[in-house]
């Protein structure tokens, strides 16, 4: 029992022998509890100049610095509560997940890895070694963990789209439409999940049934990404003039958005070389 709450709970609150002393940090930790962010990092503060090696404590500031996007803070909390109590694995946690938020995927996919090897069942280690793998390019491993962080967590809506685009991404088709398809069962009228199923049906020559799903995703949200999936249905439908409308649109929104330019640029040159005349 002491290992199983030492890994999910933490160690206990530790104080001084002295009765005063422990008062005062009961008092420090109840009003940092109760107090607005500033006022309780400052308690917090306070409190780890008496507790110095109290992991708790440096947690409780850290989760705060976390919350108010103050990253950097929030991992030099989370490795000096690592320091104090190395089997916690909270802190490893919150060091993690700020690396994350800061783009420092391959620091936070290492850390990932490290839960992993404790507790194979993490779901957020699983998700966040997964989005490590894909920033690495190792799309092959990063489908095995995100399969396993979906397993465990099957409600997780994003992490389930990420799986279905990474299947799009290594040429697995018909896996990425089993994920989306699944998805639009539960979301009907989520226009991104429509968007991707669209997109993936369009490339794989289901042409109708791509057409259908891209025009009610471009219905929900006008999109620079549903507008280039529309137009791209459009241009492999042959209609060459509906598809370059979908392309200008779409980078009115976003005019560096690549596929769109990549697409306008092939339906220019196709109309060119059919000789019909742009409107």
């Amino acid at each position: 029992y002491r290992e199983w709450a030492e890994l999910h709970h933490g160690p206990e609150w530790r104080h001084k022998d002295n009765p005063r002393d422990q008062i005062v940090c009961e008092l420090d930790i109840r009003s940092a509890e109760h107090a607005i962010d500033e006022t309780r990092i400052r308690y917090l503060r306070r409190y780890l100049q008496r507790r110095s090696r109290d992991a708790r404590g440096w947690t409780m500031l850290g989760t705060l610095y976390s919350a108010m996007n103050r990253h950097s803070r929030a991992v030099v909390c989370a490795r000096r509560a690592i320091e104090c109590a190395p089997g916690w694995i909270f802190p490893h946690h919150l060091e993690m997940r700020c690396l994350y938020a800061m783009g420092r995927n391959t620091e936070a996919g290492r850390i990932a890895v490290e839960i992993l090897e404790k507790n194979t069942l993490d779901a957020c280690a699983l998700t966040i070694a997964a989005y490590a793998a894909s920033y690495e390019g190792k799309l092959s491993e990063a489908i095995v963990y995100m399969q396993r962080a979906c397993h465990l967590d099957h409600f997780n809506r994003n992490s389930r789209n990420n799986l279905g685009l990474w299947y799009s991404m290594t040429g697995d088709n018909d896996c990425a439409i089993r994920i989306f398809g699944e998805l639009l069962r539960e979301y009907p009228d989520n226009h991104l999940y429509l968007n991707n199923a669209g997109y993936l049906f369009a490339h794989r020559g289901e042409l109708t049934k791509a057409l259908i799903l891209c025009e009610r995703a471009c219905e929900l949200s006008r999109t620079t990404n549903n507008l280039d999936s529309l137009g791209f249905v459009y241009l492999r439908m042959g209609k060459v003039i509906e598809a370059i409308a979908m392309f200008r649109e779409a980078l009115e929104l976003w005019p560096d958005h690549q596929e769109a330019i990549d697409h306008l640029a092939e339906a220019e040159a196709l109309l060119q070389l059919l000789s019909v005349k742009l409107p």
